[in-house]
């Protein structure tokens, strides 16, 4: 099996809100230790599988598109889309950032599908799951109002 960090734009990433989690280590003193891990997250959905749209980066202070496109095929009807933007230390003092969706990787007639924002301090901000049906399977960041200069990664899916 192939292991892909987080850290690459269009990696698939997993992520989760609120987890509630169970963790048991098991096995003896000096052997390899099987271990169990369940997680539940604050809606019910647990984790969520992504990809990372915008590795960490340091350089958010105007406007536009940031990161990269990623394609996680339509929403369906019973299926909702999620978003998440960790803002890291030393922030501007607010960003607005909205998902968008699209039938094409060059957003040729992107629409708006949820708001982040705005956030004005560090760490963990949700897109409030958006219920499906969306037809389009491109999504990506869109920065629509930056106060500052901003730190921040930010992962999208589809589940």
């Amino acid at each position: 099996s192939t292991h892909t960090r987080c850290s690459t734009e269009g990696s698939v990433c997993y992520f989760g809100q609120g987890l509630k989690a169970d963790y048991s280590l098991l096995g003896q003193h000096g052997e390899l230790a099987p271990f169990s891990l369940r997680a539940v997250g604050s809606n019910g959905d647990g984790l969520i599988r992504g990809q990372l749209a915008l590795a960490k980066t340091s350089s958010i202070s105007s406007t536009g598109a940031v990161g990269s496109g990623v394609q996680l095929g339509a929403v369906a009807s019973d299926e909702y889309l999620y978003a998440a933007i960790h803002v890291f230390p030393t922030v501007g003092t607010t960003i607005t950032i909205d998902v968008e969706s699209d039938d094409n990787g060059s957003f040729t007639s992107a629409t708006s599908r949820g708001t982040l924002g705005p956030i004005t301090t560090t760490g963990g901000t949700w897109l409030t799951r958006v219920a499906g049906a969306i037809t389009d399977d491109y999504f990506r960041f869109n920065v629509t109002a930056v106060t500052g200069s901003f730190t921040a990664a930010g992962a999208i899916g589809v589940q």
